[in-house]
C-alpha cells in the first residue's frame, strides 16, 4: 500500500504515535497523522477531514476509546476504528467490541497493527459498496407500481417498498425489517385490516399462512375499506419468498358494475385504461370497450363477432390459447403475456380471465381484461438484468481501453484498440505505448513519464479527457481523446487509458454545420407552429405557421411575450407549467391552450414546450410547438350531436318490439270480436272500430319514432303536395285556433313529390304547432309549395354533401317571436326546447330533421327575433300518379283456404301467438303453434304435412327466426317461410331474402288482411 494513508491518533503521548508512525512506514505505508486527545478536538477533525482509519489509546486522562467511539458514532461514519493499547483485561476487551471497536492490538505487539489496517480498511470498502448496491435496489423496488416484499428463509422480512405499507396503512408501523410474515398478518388482523368474520383471527391466520407456505399462485384478498389486493407470492432459491401485491380494487369493482347494467358497464368501461371483452364458448368476441378498440386498431363493429384468431392474427392468438382454453374450462386466472397488438404496439400484459357459468354451472364464455404493464415489466426486467448488463457492457465497450505499466508496457489491449489502431493485441503487448503516438510524442514520452513519477505532477492525470494526435499501424495519423487513470494492482502502479477516435465526431460536426441550413429552411417550411421563446417570456424566433395562426407580422411577435396572446383563463396553468420545468421538477409539458389572433377571435391549439440547456445544464430557451385545434373541435361537436341520435335511436328501437307486440294483440283481438258481433250492434261495432283506430295511431307513432331515429325504413310514395296540404288544412284550423290566419301558396306547376304521407303530415303539424306557440297573441301561418331546381339555396346551412337535384320545397312561415342567435344552432338537437317544463319534449323538430334527412331531402330554418320564422323542407320531385290511399287493404279472403294448408306458427309471446293462430284458423287453415326455435323443429318432424313455416324473428332461447328456417328447409327443402317481427330493421340487416324473391317479412303490428295476404304470397298465391 504505497498511497497516503489519512490516519487520525487518539493519543495523549507523542511517544507512542511517533512509535506508530515509525511502524506504519516500516511495514510500507505512507502515514499521514493527525493526533488529537479531547473529545472536542476529536470531533472537529472528523467533521473538517476525511480519515482512512482511527487509532486510539485505550484509556487517557480527558477520553478513552468507549468516549471516543461514542463521538464517532455521533458524526455517522464509517471509519475502521482500531484501539492500540497496553494490556487490556479480557472485560474491558469485550466492552470494546461490543460497542463497536472493528480490532484491539496490543502496543507490544505492533505487528498485528498494518494487517488489521489492511482488512479493516478492505472491509469498509465492501460495506460502503454494499449500501451503495442496497440503495440502488431500494429505488428500483420503490419504483414498481405493485407492493414488494421480500423474506427470508425464516420468515422474516428483508426489504419491502412504500407502495407494500400503503396497502397495509391499519399495521404499517408493524412492516419492519426483521419482522416475520406471521407477524405481519397478524398485526393486520388484530388491527383490523383485513376483511373478515369477528372473533377468527387465529383462524385466519392459520388459512394465510397456509398459502403463504404453499406459495399456490395469486390469489385475491379484500381489505376492511373496500380494496382488494391480487397477491402473488413465489420461493427463492435459499429458501426465502417474493410477494408481489397488485391493487385490483378497480378491476373489482368493474366485475361488480358490469352486473348492474350493459349502459352503465359501458359508460364505466369505455373509460377505463385497460382493455376488457367478453368471449363466447367459440372464442368469439362478444363486447369489447374502448380501449380494445384502440389497440386492436378497428371499431367495434369490426371485431363483435370474430374470433381472436381473426383478429389478432395466428401469432398473436398462439400466445394466448393456452390462457383462452383455460377459461373456457372454468379457470380464472391471472397471468402475464406478452401480446403483437393489430395497432402495431407489442405489449406486455397483465390479464384475468372470469368464467361467466350459465344456471346449471357450464361455461358459456368469460371477461377477459387486460393492463398494459409495458413499462412495470421494463423496469423489472431492467433489475434483473442490471448486472448481466454491466458484464456485456465491459466486454463489449466501444472505446479502446490500454493498460499499461510502469515502465510503459502495453499489458492489455481491447478489440476496440484493435480496431482503432490497426494492431492485433498480439503485437503491441510488452511494447513501449509511445509507438502509438506521432513525433515528437513519441520521443517526448519516456521523459515526461519519468518527471510524474518523480514529482507527481502531469498535464494528464486527473484534468479530465484531453484531444490529442494517434497513429495508426499504417502510420495514418488520426484525432482522438484520452482519458488517463491510474490504479494498483498490489504494489505496483498500472495506468489505464481510454482512447476515443473522433475521425466520425469531426466529419459530424461538419456534417452538423451543414445540417444547420437544412433546418433553417426545414422550420419556417413547418405546417405547425414552431417557436423559441425566452426564459422572461418573450418571443425569440418563430416560423411562418405561427404569425399565420396569430395574426401577426414576425417583428411584431417579437416585440412581445406569450402572456400578451395568451387567452387570460389559460395563462395562469401556462405559467405554472413553465414554473416546474425551470425548476426541473418536469423535463417538458403539453396543454391545450387558447390563443388571442390579432383580430381577436380565439385560437385552440394543442401546446408543447421543452427547455433547451446548454453543456453546462444551464437553461437557455424553450421550443415550442403549436398545433391548430379548431377542425377538431369542430369535428367533436359534430360527433358529440351524432351521439345524442344514436342515444334516441337505441331508446325508440328497444321500446318498438313490446310496444308492436302489445299492438298486435289489441288489434287482433279488435279483428276477431269485429267478425263474431251481431250485425244489429251498432253501438260494440262503434266501440270495437274506436279501439282499433287508436291500437293504428299506435302503430303510427312507432313507425314515427323509428323513422325520426332513422332506425326503420319509411313507405315513401309519390304524393300530389297540393292536395295534401289542402287536405290538412282543415285540421290544422282547429289546431291552430281562430287567432291565428293560414295563408297558402301553390306554384301552378305539378307540385309531385315521393315522401311517406303520414310521416310528412306530422312534420307539417309539428311545424304548426311550433309557430302557434311562437304567436300567443295571434298571427298569420303560411305554407308554400314550389319546385327548386337547384341545390344552392337548400344547402346554404345544411350539409354541402347533399346530391343536387330536382326539389318541392314545402315551406312553413309565420309572424311569431322569431328564434335567438344562441338557440338557433341548436333547433334540430333531440331534447333540445326553450319551452317551460311540461310543456314539451324537444323531440318536434328531431323528428321533422330526422324525417327530412331519411326521405333523401335536406331542410333549413331562417329567423330573426321579432320577425318570424321559416322553416323550408326539401323534398325529391317526382311526377303525380294515383296510389292507394293510406289505411286501404283487400279485405281477407276465406273461402278458397278449406283447410287444405298447414301452417306452423312460432311465437315466444303467448298472447302474439294466440292471435295469429285464431286469425289463420279463421282464414280456413289447419294451424300449429310452438314457443320457440326447438320446439318447432321437433313439430317439423312429427307433422310432414306443414306447408308454410310463420316465425317471429327474434326470440330467446338461443335460436332466431332465421337460425329456425335455415335448419328446417335443410330438412324440408320445400317448406316455405315468412318472418314477423316488431323490432327495427337494424336488427333484420343480417337475414338474406329468399332465392328469386325479397325477404318475407310481416312487420308488426299486424291486422288479419295483411296476414292473409302474406300467407298466401308466401305459399305461391295458392291458399
Amino acid at each position: 500500500m504505497d498511497e497516503t494513508l489519512n490516519v487520525l491518533v487518539v493519543e495523549d503521548s507523542e511517544d507512542d504515535v511517533l512509535l506508530l508512525v515509525r511502524h506504519l512506514r516500516q511495514n510500507g505505508l505512507h502515514p499521514a497523522i493527525q493526533r488529537v486527545e479531547t473529545a472536542e478536538s476529536l470531533r472537529t477533525a472528523l467533521r473538517t477531514s476525511q480519515w482512512d482509519v482511527i487509532l486510539c489509546d485505550a484509556s487517557m486522562p480527558s477520553l478513552g476509546a468507549l468516549g471516543a467511539l461514542d463521538e464517532v458514532k455521533s458524526v455517522g461514519i464509517d471509519v475502521p476504528f482500531i484501539v492500540v493499547s497496553g494490556a487490556v483485561p479480557e472485560e474491558h476487551l469485550v466492552e470494546l467490541m461490543k460497542a463497536g471497536a472493528h480490532d484491539v492490538v496490543v502496543k507490544d505487539r505492533l505487528s498485528r497493527l498494518v494487517p488489521a489496517i489492511e482488512r479493516e480498511i478492505a472491509e469498509a470498502t465492501v460495506r460502503r459498496e454494499r449500501r451503495q448496491i442496497e440503495s440502488q435496489l431500494q429505488v428500483a423496488i420503490e419504483s414498481m407500481s405493485e407492493g414488494f416484499t421480500l423474506h427470508d428463509s425464516e420468515d422474516r422480512l428483508v426489504i419491502c417498498n412504500d407502495i407494500f405499507r400503503r396497502m397495509h396503512d391499519k399495521s404499517a408501523d408493524l412492516i419492519v425489517p426483521g419482522v416475520t410474515f406471521e407477524e405481519i398478518v397478524r398485526g393486520g388482523a388484530e388491527r383490523g385490516q383485513y376483511k373478515r368474520e369477528s372473533g377468527e383471527v387465529e383462524e385466519f391466520v392459520r388459512e394465510r399462512m397456509a398459502l403463504h407456505r404453499a406459495c399456490a399462485g395469486p390469489f385475491e384478498q379484500e381489505l376492511s375499506d373496500g380494496r382488494w389486493m391480487l397477491i402473488d407470492e413465489r420461493r427463492t432459491r435459499d429458501g426465502g419468498t417474493v410477494g408481489i401485491r397488485t391493487d385490483i380494487t378497480a378491476l373489482k369493482n368493474a366485475q361488480k358494475e358490469l352486473r348492474d347494467g350493459e349502459q352503465f358497464l359501458r359508460l364505466i368501461v369505455d373509460n377505463l385504461p385497460i382493455m376488457i371483452a367478453y368471449f363466447d364458448a367459440d372464442q368469439r368476441y362478444r363486447f369489447v370497450n374502448h380501449t380494445a378498440t384502440t389497440w386492436y386498431a378497428r371499431a367495434e363493429k369490426e371485431i363483435v363477432g370474430k374470433t381472436v384468431a381473426q383478429v389478432l392474427g395466428k401469432a398473436g392468438y398462439a400466445g394466448l390459447k393456452t390462457h383462452l382454453d383455460g377459461a373456457l374450462e372454468g379457470d380464472g386466472e391471472a397471468f402475464e403475456a406478452s401480446v403483437n397488438f393489430p395497432d402495431g404496439v407489442t405489449r406486455q400484459i397483465q390479464g384475468i380471465h372470469v368464467p361467466d357459468r350459465d344456471d346449471e354451472n357450464v361455461v358459456r364464455g368469460f371477461v377477459a381484461m387486460a393492463t398494459d404493464i409495458t413499462e412495470r415489466h421494463l423496469a423489472e426486467s431492467a433489475l434483473r438484468e442490471r448486472e448481466e448488463f454491466i458484464r456485456i457492457v465491459g466486454d463489449n465497450v466501444a472505446d479502446a481501453v490500454i493498460t499499461i505499466n510502469e515502465r510503459c508496457e502495453i499489458e492489455s489491449f481491447n478489440r476496440s484498440a484493435e480496431r482503432v489502431f490497426g494492431y492485433s493485441a498480439d503485437e503491441v503487448r510488452g511494447r513501449n505505448v509511445s509507438m502509438l503516438m506521432p513525433e515528437p510524442y513519441r520521443s517526448q514520452h519516456d521523459d515526461y513519464v519519468a518527471s510524474y513519477y518523480k514529482t507527481g505532477r502531469g498535464t494528464i492525470f486527473g484534468v479530465g479527457p484531453r484531444e490529442l494526435v494517434g497513429t495508426r499501424k499504417d502510420g495514418s495519423t488520426f484525432p482522438l481523446e484520452l482519458s488517463l487513470g491510474e490504479a494498483r494492482q498490489g504494489k505496483r502502479r498500472v495506468f489505464i487509458g481510454s482512447v476515443r477516435d473522433l475521425s466520425t465526431q469531426r466529419r459530424s460536426e461538419f456534417a452538423i454545420r451543414e445540417s444547420e441550413e437544412r433546418f433553417r429552411v426545414a422550420f419556417e417550411a413547418a405546417p405547425h407552429g414552431i417557436a423559441l421563446v425566452g426564459l422572461d417570456g418573450r418571443w425569440l424566433k418563430v416560423n411562418h405557421a405561427v404569425t399565420e395562426m396569430l395574426g401577426y407580422e414576425e417583428q411584431e411577435l417579437l416585440s412581445l411575450n406569450f402572456q400578451t396572446v395568451t387567452h387570460p383563463d389559460d395563462l395562469a396553468a401556462d405559467i405554472d407549467l413553465v414554473r416546474q420545468v425551470l425548476d426541473g421538477k418536469i423535463p417538458n409539458y403539453q396543454l391545450e391552450k387558447r390563443y388571442v389572433r390579432k383580430d381577436g377571435r380565439i385560437v385552440p391549439t394543442l401546446l408543447s414546450v421543452s427547455l433547451v440547456r446548454d453543456s453546462n445544464g444551464s437553461p437557455l430557451h424553450f421550443v415550442s410547438q403549436l398545433l391548430d385545434l379548431t377542425e377538431r373541435e369542430e369535428i367533436e361537436a359534430q360527433l358529440i350531436q351524432a351521439q345524442k341520435m344514436e342515444a334516441v335511436g337505441q331508446l325508440t328501437g328497444g321500446v318498438a318490439h313490446d310496444f308492436n307486440n302489445l299492438l298486435t294483440i289489441i288489434i287482433g283481438n279488435v279483428r276477431l270480436l269485429e267478425r263474431r258481433l251481431s250485425d244489429g250492434d251498432a253501438v260494440t261495432a262503434k266501440n270495437l272500430a274506436a279501439i282499433a283506430g287508436a291500437a293504428r295511431r299506435g302503430a303510427d307513432l312507432t313507425h314515427r319514432l323509428l323513422a325520426f331515429s332513422r332506425k326503420e325504413k319509411l313507405e315513401p310514395r309519390v304524393i300530389d303536395g297540393r292536395e295534401l296540404v289542402s287536405g290538412m288544412l282543415d285540421m290544422l284550423q282547429r289546431t291552430l285556433g281562430e287567432a291565428i290566419k293560414i295563408e297558402t301558396r301553390f306554384s301552378d306547376e305539378p307540385l309531385g313529390l315521393l315522401a311517406d304521407p303520414n310521416q310528412l303530415e306530422n312534420a307539417l303539424l309539428n311545424l304548426a304547432t311550433n309557430a302557434r306557440d311562437a304567436m300567443p297573441e295571434g298571427g298569420t301561418l303560411t305554407i308554400a309549395l314550389e319546385t327548386d331546381q337547384t341545390t344552392e339555396k337548400a344547402n346554404r346551412g345544411s350539409d354541402p354533401r347533399t346530391a343536387t337535384g330536382e326539389y318541392v320545397v314545402v315551406s312553413v312561415s309565420d309572424t311569431g317571436s322569431g328564434i335567438s342567435a344562441e338557440h338557433r344552432d341548436k333547433i334540430f338537437e333531440p331534447f333540445f326546447t326553450t319551452k317551460d317544463v311540461g310543456k314539451g319534449t324537444g323531440l318536434g323538430l328531431s323528428m321533422v330533421f330526422g324525417f327530412v334527412k331519411q326521405s333523401g331531402g335536406h331542410i333549413t330554418a331562417e329567423s330573426r327575433e321579432g320577425h318570424g320564422t321559416t322553416f323550408c323542407l326539401y323534398l325529391r320531385r317526382a311526377e303525380t300518379s294515383a296510389s292507394l290511399p293510406p289505411g286501404a287493404e283487400a279485405a281477407p279472403s276465406r273461402e278458397s283456404a278449406n283447410g287444405q294448408r298447414t301452417i306452423l306458427v312460432v311465437e315466444d309471446e303467448t298472447e302474439v301467438r294466440a292471435i295469429a293462430v285464431a286469425i289463420l284458423e279463421d282464414l280456413g287453415y289447419r294451424v300449429a303453434e310452438a314457443p320457440d326455435g326447438p320446439n318447432a323443429l321437433a313439430m317439423l318432424e312429427e307433422q310432414p304435412d306443414i306447408d308454410l313455416l310463420f316465425t317471429d324473428m327474434i326470440m330467446p332461447g338461443g335460436m332466431t327466426g332465421h337460425e329456425l328456417a335455415t335448419m328446417a328447409k335443410r330438412r324440408r327443402p320445400d317448406l316455405k317461410v315468412l318472418y314477423t317481427s316488431g323490432y327495427t330493421d337494424d336488427a333484420l340487416e343480417s337475414v338474406p331474402p329468399e332465392p328469386g324473391h325479397g325477404l318475407a317479412l310481416l312487420r308488426k303490428p299486424y291486422e288479419d288482411a295483411s296476414l292473409a295476404e302474406m300467407v298466401r304470397q308466401a305459399l305461391g298465391g295458392i291458399s
